[in-house]
């Protein structure tokens, strides 16, 4: 999904249930642009993901925000 969403600016990057390697490795590449936290309940607890964006997160309020909030808000927005 990385390399789709390098390449096409219209992919979006659901992230429930990746890890925290992989989570780093997308915010990385991404700066935290389009990425939607989400929930693939009851395969993936909701917390745990929460958790892990908290942890790739630190020290990162606006990119924490955008992830849990604001690329949604942008996403469900455009038209």
């Amino acid at each position: 999904m990385l390399e789709l969403g390098a390449r096409f600016e219209n992919a979006w990057f659901g992230i429930h249930g990746q890890g925290v390697t992989q989570l780093h490795t997308i915010l990385e590449r991404t700066g935290g642009e389009r990425m939607l936290f989400g929930t693939d309940w009851p395969f993936y607890h909701l917390a745990a993901t929460l958790a892990k964006v908290l942890i790739v997160t630190q020290g990162r309020p606006q990119t924490r925000a955008a992830i849990l909030r604001g690329n949604a808000e942008r996403l469900l927005a455009r038209r």
